[in-house]
């Protein structure tokens, strides 16, 4: 990205506080948001099978989660519930797909010009 697109981003992210054991998304569900964890621990859980959900992994004040929903139009690939309060920042799914979209047409325009 570059420092337009990047900009673009900060701005139209807005603050969610989350409290402890909120589910933030789950799994199945449509993606709404893009998420980077600003603070708090995040556990990761996917069900497969029937089976229920095994915690494989987590967030401990950083990282981003949620893009893949949005990217490729699919459920939420895991549940997200928060160990403790916390902050995140999200981005909308329209706003997202834009700016991703954008930047890989401009990818695509400096490579055809190549």
């Amino acid at each position: 990205l570059d420092a337009e697109q990047l900009q673009e981003i900060l701005d139209a992210m807005f603050e969610r506080k989350v409290v402890a054991d909120e589910h933030v998304i789950d799994q199945g569900d449509d993606g709404d948001n893009f998420y980077v964890v600003d603070s708090g621990v995040y556990d990761i859980l996917v069900a497969s099978g029937g089976e229920p959900a095994k915690n494989v992994g987590s967030y401990d004040n950083s990282g981003s989660f949620g893009e893949l929903a949005l990217m490729y139009n699919t459920p939420r690939a895991a549940t997200i519930i928060s160990k403790e309060d916390g902050v995140l920042w999200a981005l909308d799914r329209v706003t997202f797909r834009r700016i991703v979209l954008q930047n890989a047409f401009n990818k695509v325009g400096v490579i055809a010009r190549g």
